[in-house]
């Protein structure tokens, strides 16, 4: 391995802006974004990992092939329970099967209101 105190190490920034053409910055912009908010609105943590492989290029001295995947675990929100009643068939219903029905009806909208005239 050669040498390397004396070396310029090449910020990663630049790298990583150049990845496949600057789309990997891009898109790690957006995520982190989206991340953000849904963190907030969740008020759970959440991650994104950037993952950078690097091999050599077959039978070319002093190349290598740089990959990328970028994945994000978004935080999931808390989901209701809810009721049901059972039936005899085994069925969820909202309603008490145990329990007699009322026969409701609307009420019409389309009627005037009465008028309450003020006592002098």
């Amino acid at each position: 391995m050669p040498d390397t105190s004396d070396a310029r190490t090449r910020p990663f920034a630049d790298v990583l802006t150049e990845l496949d053409k600057g789309r990997v910055h891009t898109e790690l912009s957006a995520q982190l974004q989206d991340l953000i908010a849904r963190v907030v609105e969740t008020g759970k943590g959440g991650t994104l990992t950037l993952t950078i492989g690097v091999k050599p290029m077959p039978k070319a001295d002093g190349l290598v092939i740089v990959t990328n995947k970028v994945t994000t675990k978004q935080p999931e929100a808390d989901r209701a329970d809810s009721i049901y009643f059972v039936d005899g068939e085994n069925n969820l219903t909202r309603n008490d099967p145990r329990q007699q029905s009322l026969p409701l009806r609307g009420i019409p909208t389309d009627t005037q209101p009465t008028h309450i005239k003020e006592a002098l």
